[in-house]
C-alpha cells in the first residue's frame, strides 16, 4: 500500500476517534450521499454500531469506485462480523465483485435483505 494512502487512512481513523464521529448510525440515508465523507463517516458508525441489522446496508458500499469507502466498508463489516469473507478494498474489481457476492450471500443466509450495489 502506498504511504500518502496509509496516511489518508490513518487520518480519517484519527478524526473518527478524537471527534467521536463513529458512534451509533444516525441515517441508512447517508450511506448512500453523494459526497464520498459523508459516506465514509456513516460506514465507520454503522461498523460502531455493534449491529449486524446494519450489514445489508453496508454492503453496497464494496462496490465503491473510492477506494476510502471500500476501505471504511471493509472495517466496518469487519468490526461487525470479525470477517471479510474474503474481501480486499484494495484487490481488483473481479476479486471484489465475486468478494462482495460473497457478503449477499451471507446476508441471504442471515435472512437479511441488502440493497442493490452501487
Amino acid at each position: 500500500m502506498n504511504r500518502h494512502l496509509v496516511e489518508i487512512l490513518l487520518s480519517c481513523a484519527l478524526s473518527c476517534a478524537f471527534l467521536g464521529a463513529c458512534g451509533s448510525i444516525d441515517s441508512g440515508a447517508k450511506l448512500q450521499s453523494p459526497d464520498a465523507n459523508t459516506r465514509m463517516d456513516a460506514l465507520l458508525k454503522a461498523g460502531n454500531s455493534a449491529n449486524e441489522n446494519t450489514v445489508p446496508q453496508i454492503v453496497p458500499a464494496l462496490q465503491s469506485e473510492d477506494p476510502l469507502v471500500r476501505w471504511a466498508a471493509q472495517q466496518s463489516l469487519e468490526k461487525l462480523t470479525g470477517t471479510t469473507l474474503g474481501y480486499g478494498w484494495s484487490d481488483s474489481p473481479n476479486k471484489r465483485a465475486v468478494a462482495t457476492q460473497k457478503w449477499v450471500e451471507w446476508c441471504k443466509n442471515k435472512n437479511l435483505s441488502t440493497p442493490a450495489a452501487s
